[in-house]
């Protein structure tokens, strides 16, 4: 930047550039700020009006989702031994389960040793599980036969001790849980089945016994359990669950019963004296907190829309999209909408005032609960036809949910109008800034040529000044040119 500081002319070089520059500059930007103040409140506004907008489309988005819709919930007369939960595949209804065995893990229990330090010897566990029958008289908890599904071989080490054949079988991949239990004297080797059902019963056969033959009682045999061998003693035998539901007789190798009735799931904890009712119906709670989830969303549209498009005649307040055209057509599209009849449903529910939903003199909405209340317990196809629609006769009819959550999409999809609305403000605040740096630029180039102008003047009338001084101390120098200054004759 080329400065002068008016040393040859007297001026204030500086404050007469920056007052011309200025004259011209500020109200460049002023256009300018005031441009991007207008779209910075078009983009204030238009965000605004999305967030709302959004707000109610996730509300209605429950309202248009047949699962959610449909959600159903499953009730028992006695949840403390048959509790239930129902999926939206579950169909309404009531039935009577009754229990008289629920499904076990078989145990098995070793005899006495004095410490978990005691050795029990080495060889291989074979560890089966599988189906056994029992030997019947005396029925002692042994086994007659086994048809065994998967086998899994542990090596116990030489010298390991109760603790090390516990430690062996839990890390290795065998479907058996083992403890050590302490009855008060002793300590003894617990085996439990990892899972449920008359199959997952165990088979232990030892191989390899460091301690004698593989079936006596010593050693690693100690552990024997299978159709030929049983030094374990069995206290719990494994079992299916059996029940009835509705008088059909069924089994279930786990407490938890699927797949028997659609989309309901049974849990047994105990067995039952007289029959438990389990009862699915429809979560009309759920839906009805839906409804008034979509009634809040849109009364906060509504709120947040008169404060956008406001106009105070008194006091010149104005709403930020007041005026602006697409808003007024999304805000009059959108209450005809709500205000709109679904024709063509073989409901009786067509609009929302038909939910006890009526639109006050403000625009919000008011729900009457009681009349929507009975509308969704007592009437839900209907309700459920008015949000989602039906087809009657082969033709398609859309319900107000659908055709609302449509129209939304038209404005907030990455192709909506509001989002391209604000796409095209973007690019405007773009240009703007783009504008702002050109038209600083061009101040700068003014500025400089103005300094150079005055700077070049400053320097021309230093000139002059010097030459007039010499010009005078010269004449002064000249004989008798003092006498004639003085005499006025000069």
């Amino acid at each position: 930047m080329v400065t002068a500081t008016g040393l040859g002319s007297g001026l204030d070089i500086n404050a007469l550039v920056t007052g011309i520059v200025d004259a011209e500059r500020v109200p460049l930007m002023e256009r300018l700020d005031s441009r991007k103040s207008d779209v910075d409140g078009l983009v204030t506004g238009f965000d605004s009006l999305t967030g709302t907008l959004s707000s109610i489309r996730d509300a209605i988005a429950n309202l248009v989702d047949s699962n959610k819709l449909n959600a159903t919930t499953a009730e028992s007369t006695q949840s403390s031994v048959v509790s239930a939960t129902a999926s939206a595949t579950a169909q309404t209804g009531t039935y009577e389960v009754n229990v008289s065995q629920l499904a076990e893990t078989q145990s098995l229990i070793s005899g006495n040793f004095t410490a978990t330090s005691d050795v029990v010897g080495s060889g291989t566990l074979a560890i089966a599980i599988g189906t056994p029958t029992y030997n019947s008289s005396p029925n002692d908890g042994t086994y007659a036969s086994f048809t065994q599904t998967s086998t899994v071989n542990v090596n116990i080490p030489t010298n390991a001790t109760l603790a090390d054949v516990r430690d062996a079988i839990n890390s290795s991949s065998a479907s058996v849980n083992a403890s050590i239990l302490f009855d008060g004297s002793n300590y003894r080797l617990m085996l439990n089945s990892s899972s449920t059902g008359a199959a997952q019963a165990i088979a232990i056969t030892v191989s390899g016994d460091s301690a004698g033959s593989d079936t006596d009682t010593s050693g690693l045999s100690q552990l024997a359990f299978d159709t030929n061998t049983a030094n374990l003693t069995q206290v719990r035998e494994a079992k299916n669950a059996s029940l009835t539901i509705n008088g059909v007789s069924l089994t279930s190798t786990s407490n938890t019963v699927t797949n028997v009735v659609d989309g309901l799931s049974l849990t047994l904890q105990g067995t039952t004296s007289s029959s438990a009712t389990v009862s699915i119906a429809h979560d009309s709670a759920a839906v009805i907190d839906s409804i008034n989830s979509f009634v809040t969303a849109y009364n906060t549209h509504n709120g947040s829309q008169k404060s956008l498009t406001k106009y105070d005649v008194t006091t010149g307040d104005v709403g930020v999209l007041q005026g602006d055209a697409m808003t007024r057509t999304i805000l009059t599209q959108l209450r005809n909408m709500i205000t709109s009849e679904s024709t063509g449903l073989t409901g009786s529910i067509g609009n929302l005032t038909d939910l006890g939903i009526t639109v006050q003199s403000d625009g919000s909405l008011k729900v009457d609960e009681a009349t929507l209340e009975t509308a969704v317990t007592t009437n839900f196809a209907s309700v459920e036809k008015f949000f989602l629609g039906e087809t009657v006769s082969g033709v398609a009819i859309t319900g107000f949910g659908t055709q609302l959550d449509a129209l939304l999409d038209g404005f907030l999809d990455p192709d909506g109008s509001i989002t391209e609305k604000l796409t095209s403000l973007g690019s405007k605040l773009e240009d703007i800034e783009a504008d702002r740096t050109l038209y600083t630029r061009r101040m700068e180039a003014l500025e400089e040529r103005y300094y150079r102008q005055f700077n070049a003047m400053d320097t021309l009338l230093g000139q002059l000044t010097t030459t007039g001084e010499m010009l005078k101390n010269q004449l002064d120098a000249l004989p008798g040119y003092q006498n004639l200054r003085q005499s006025g004759n000069r």
